[in-house]
């Protein structure tokens, strides 16, 4: 869509039901105000207050005016001034836009103890409105790529920010999501988006380390050993997976390790009679395979007396 140079200015959202208004510029109005209508009849709308009040009221309470037309340099100052006026749903009150703009303490306290009052029926519905919303081509960047320059500013502006890396959850907010992850089954398709994800990644020798160190002395509980079986039955492993396991060899130290751990212990082959025996199937299929690996090797020295 083309629009018409020369059309910057300030515009408002009214409200017809109640009088309230929303006030901002734009140095094309006409685009400006479309992009408006199309993010708030989507429901992702970037002001929350303007947002609910188009889904109280519907688009039809609603009318977009251009209040005056004024050159581009001096855009944000007609902005204020309109502002100072009357201007019900601006987040902000000053003109321009939210970037940069902060919380004090007080009034983050106030969202933290808000959200902690939300219901488990309420997180349902908000997650049910914003399912699909901003997914695929309706995602506003969609099929878009930063320029070298955004990125280095999107880095830039990254450096110092406080994340959760290094820190350690306490032992009541493990309990909570262990909690909440109880019962919840991830679908084939999640599952195969996970493996696929972790397919060939490698952890570092220090990560091993600290995974080891982690799982030491650790034991499972008898119901998560029956998961962890039946997890595992009936699963095969692909001719790549095999050959690995075949190439694969423990180390001297793992072997001595292994050696310790098992002294006492009677072997699977040994002991009462019948205890321990391969399934009728399995032993079929070995027998299969030795056969064909005892006629390979004969094919292989036929001919050389042997």
């Amino acid at each position: 869509m083309a629009y018409a140079k020369n059309n910057s200015g300030i515009y408002a959202i009214i409200n017809t039901s109640n009088g309230k208004r929303y006030v901002g510029s734009a140095v094309c109005l006409t685009k400006r105000i479309a992009q408006h209508k199309l993010n708030l009849n989507k429901e992702m709308h970037s002001n929350i207050i303007l947002q609910n009040a188009w889904k109280k009221y519907g688009a039809g309470g609603f009318i977009f005016i251009v209040i005056e037309r004024c050159p581009i340099d001096i855009l944000l100052e007609r902005e204020q001034h309109h502002i100072d006026i009357k201007a019900d749903y601006n987040i902000c009150p000053t003109a321009g836009n939210t970037l940069g703009m902060k919380h004090t303490p007080e009034a983050r306290a106030k969202i933290v103890e808000a959200k902690k009052h939300l219901s488990p029926e309420t997180y349902v519905r908000m997650s049910a409105a914003h399912k699909g919303k901003q997914v695929g081509d309706k995602n506003p960047n969609f099929g878009r790529k930063h320029t070298p320059e955004a990125l280095a500013k999107i880095g830039a502006a990254s450096l110092g920010r406080v994340t959760f890396s290094g820190k350690k959850h306490t032992e009541e907010t493990k309990k909570k999501i262990s909690a909440r992850k109880i019962g919840v089954k991830l679908s084939d398709e999640t599952r195969a988006k996970m493996s696929a994800s972790h397919m060939g990644v490698k952890h570092s020798p220090e990560a091993a380390a600290k995974t080891a160190a982690a799982l030491k002395g650790r034991k499972f509980s008898d119901e998560h050993r029956a998961r962890i079986a039946a997890a595992a039955k009936g699963r095969k492993w692909s001719d790549g997976q095999r050959e690995k396991r075949r190439l694969y060899s423990h180390s001297p130290e793992t072997l001595a390790k292994m050696s310790i751990s098992m002294k006492g212990k009677i072997p699977h082959n040994k002991g009462v009679s019948g205890a321990y025996r391969h399934s009728t199937e399995t032993r079929a299929i070995m027998s299969i395979k030795i056969k064909a690996a005892l006629a390979a090797r004969r094919a292989a020295y036929a001919g050389y007396g042997g």
